[in-house]
């Protein structure tokens, strides 16, 4: 999957494809855009596709929704993709994750997306943890550390962890480490993108992905 990236050419698609009104969108009260991101998988469907760097369509338009609605909170905004978080379903939650590196001022946002880290659910982990540049444009070192690891831990391929190359450290090469040596003593495979972590760092490595 793709970086996410929001094309205006795409989203005209979108809302010219869903029957909607462009004026329905960017005029669109703020009843009326929570609608929108309720009903986004009616609206614009759900199935992946090539042209949307292999995203559904209800992602895209959730993710435009959310940049407008974040625009238009201002101060309140911290508090309204709290609330997103907490009480959205698990594609709701996705695209708020999604989100935001494509948000004003994303460093406000940095405690939402460290504590969805802590999520049970691999789905809702992996949209903030994989092809998502905000967790390595962001997060502290100790926040960023866990989330790879977990990721490790539970088969993400670390491929996807955007920003790897420039945030690995020898602190991240320790516990890859560490984690490696359990499981070897507990007679376990270890993964091998254990590798990517634990290999000695190169130059090159701050330029990588």
């Amino acid at each position: 999957m793709e970086h996410l990236v929001l094309d205006p050419r795409v989203l005209s698609d979108l809302i010219a494809r869903s029957g909607l009104d462009p004026t329905t969108w960017q005029g669109a009260d703020d009843t009326a855009l929570g609608a929108l991101f309720t009903g986004a998988p009616r609206l614009f469907g759900v199935t992946p596709r090539a042209d949307l760097g292999g995203r559904g369509p209800a992602e895209i338009a959730r993710v435009a929704i959310l940049t407008l609605e974040v625009e238009r909170a201002g101060a309140a905004a911290h508090a309204h993709l709290d609330e997103r978080l907490r009480c959205g379903d698990q594609a709701e939650r996705r695209a708020v994750l999604c989100a935001l590196p494509l948000l004003a001022a994303p460093e406000r946002f940095v405690d939402l997306a460290v504590n969805a880290c802590r999520t049970h659910e691999t789905p809702v982990f992996e949209a903030i943890a994989c092809d998502n540049t905000y967790p390595g444009d962001h997060f502290p070192d100790a926040a960023f550390q866990q989330m790879v690891l977990k990721a490790l831990f539970i088969g993400l391929p670390l491929a996807r962890v955007v920003h790897l190359g420039r945030r690995r450290s020898p602190e991240l090469a320790r516990m890859a480490s560490a984690y490696a040596s359990e499981r070897r003593a507990a007679g376990r495979t270890v993964p091998a993108d254990v590798a990517l972590l634990v290999d000695p760092l190169t130059p090159n490595d701050r330029e990588a992905r």
